[in-house]
């Protein structure tokens, strides 16, 4: 309630000041900034290095480590420190299964798999989580996510996506209903502001497409994107030198941004609109690399290409659960680049082996912690190995993988 308060006064600021309220706006932007700077303190268990959910009745903080509310990630209420600790937190296997993100995580106090509120998954709340992890530049972390939804589609009647989902096997909860507008409405959501990235700014006649295209997609297309009276299309495909993307404005001339993720440490190598070089930003972040690229698209068909080179993507199994198993797949914690050496931290099934695979140009000088081996040009395959101490009590276990690679020499 405190971070949609937070929310809610900020966007009650920006109306006011649109429609000529300065001092409504003033006052609503100040409180805004009040509650903002309150939550930290109030809300952060040093102890547990997380979130305080709540408080109970005596004032104490709630016991339980819950997974919402993940605007507060996005809003940045927390410190830049705190704030990667929450997402380490939520990425582990204590809050992800292959089918979303529980309410309350595993060994927390109170949690309960079979609970409507105490531990269930909720559709909603993990694709809030799946937009937090892709603004916060952790691309790998929120593709899973956002794919732990897919089989919610078939799990009863297709096309219907169910409300709540059991925390220990993937089945619906006890008092689910079939059907429900927020895990529908939640999933496109996250799909069109995360996986796609687009965001539709009338007033400033701007439109921002930042796409997260995982690396074995090859092209994606969207139409219909409404920006004042006209109805725009693009189609992005994947290229032997980069990223082409198709632009069609059958309106007047308008901004467009296009700030698409390319493969971690890749290098840009330049661009072009329609046939003519133009300037490509690079933004580096430990877990993304972006192109951007700001220009105005004129009415009718547009073509921007941007080249790149080198870099390394990660891809964890996507696993599609059958009805009544446990989770199998494996949790990417965070996967950091520094220079050439790619640290990667997962959360691993403690019984069997585990694999991921890399997509990358660069040949593998060395790795700890994990096999690497060549599965066909361009992709390895990264093996853990099963604990020899595996125990049905410890479902997961932490593991950590380093790849140093040698960009000038091809994977063997």
């Amino acid at each position: 309630l405190s971070t949609s308060w937070v929310d809610a006064a900020a966007a009650f600021a920006q109306m006011a000041r649109l429609t000529g309220h300065t001092a409504l706006a003033e006052e609503a932007a100040q409180a805004a900034d009040r509650a903002a700077a309150s939550i930290p303190g109030r809300y952060w268990n040093a102890e547990k290095s997380f979130w305080v959910a709540g408080h109970t009745p005596s004032g104490q903080d709630a016991p339980e480590r819950r997974s919402g509310p993940a605007s507060a990630l996005s809003l940045h209420i927390f410190s830049p420190e705190q704030g990667a600790l929450l997402l380490d937190q939520l990425a582990s296997s204590s809050f992800q299964t292959d089918w979303g993100t529980r309410g309350v995580g595993a060994g927390s106090p109170g949690y309960d798999a079979g609970s409507y509120a105490k531990g269930s998954v909720w559709a909603v709340g993990t694709a809030s989580l799946a937009q937090a992890f892709w603004s916060e530049h952790r691309p790998a972390t929120g593709f899973a996510l956002w794919h732990a939804l897919l089989p919610w589609a078939s799990l009863d009647s297709p096309g219907h996506m169910h409300e709540v989902l059991a925390g220990d096997n993937y089945r619906p909860q006890a008092e689910s209903v079939p059907e429900q507008t927020w895990s529908s409405a939640g999933f496109l959501d996250a799909t069109i502001h995360g996986l796609l990235g687009l965001d539709v700014d009338s007033v400033a006649n701007r439109i921002a497409f930042a796409p997260h295209l995982p690396a074995a997609w090859r092209q994606v297309s969207v139409e219909r994107i409404k920006l004042g009276n006209a109805s725009v299309a693009l189609a992005l495909q994947r290229t032997s030198r980069g990223l082409k993307l198709q632009i069609d404005n059958p309106g007047p001339p308008c901004n467009f941004i296009f700030a698409p993720e390319l493969p971690l440490g890749a290098r840009v190598q330049g661009g072009a609109f329609n046939h003519k070089p133009i300037a490509v930003e690079s933004e580096t972040h430990p877990q993304e690399t972006v192109a951007r690229v700001s220009l105005d698209a004129p009415q009718g068909s547009s073509e921007l290409q941007i080249d790149f080179d080198g870099g390394v993507s990660v891809i964890a199994d996507s696993p599609m659960p059958q009805l009544g198993m446990p989770s199998a797949g494996v949790r990417i914690v965070s996967a950091i680049l520094q220079g050439n050496v790619l640290t990667i931290l997962v959360d691993v099934p403690s019984d069997s082996a585990s694999h991921l695979q890399l997509q990358t140009s660069w040949g593998v000088a060395r790795a700890e912690g994990a096999r690497v081996a060549p599965i066909s040009d361009g992709l390895l395959g990264v093996t853990f190995a099963a604990s020899p101490d595996a125990s049905p009590s410890v479902p997961y276990r932490p593991a950590k993988a380093i790849v140093e690679f040698n960009p000038s020499r091809q994977p063997k």
